[in-house]
């Protein structure tokens, strides 16, 4: 029987100069994930500050430019709710880790985030 893989949010990009550094640090981090063990969810926070499902592909993430939004639950036990851009909102499972990729001042901020959304 295969072991469940743990499900972790890995959160990039963000509003600060150094949003390219943010998605190349991101492309490591994933290339180094076995996925056999984690389910990644990758939250692209845009330069406008929103957030973004991507995917990372055959060793490349994807850069959203429309598409579903996210929302972390404060207090939610990792609970996030997708908005997409047409259709009715709805749950995804929720994530047991996060994993604070951005740089620079969105750094502090992204450990917040994901502290919050754990409690």
């Amino acid at each position: 029987m295969a072991a469940k893989r743990l499900r972790i949010g890995v959160l990039l990009g963000g509003r600060s100069a150094e949003h390219e550094v943010s998605l190349l640090s991101a492309t490591n981090v994933m290339a180094a994930l076995d996925p056999a063990k984690y389910d990644a969810v990758l939250i692209f926070v845009t330069r406008e500050g929103q957030w973004q499902l991507s995917h990372f592909k055959d060793g490349a993430l994807a850069t959203p430019s429309d598409g579903t939004q996210l929302c972390l639950a404060p207090g939610g036990h990792g609970r996030m709710l997708a908005i997409p851009a047409k259709g009715a909102p709805h749950d995804l499972p929720a994530i047991e880790y996060g994993v604070p990729v951005p740089h620079a001042c969105m750094a502090r901020t992204a450990r917040w985030l994901v502290r919050v959304g754990r409690s």
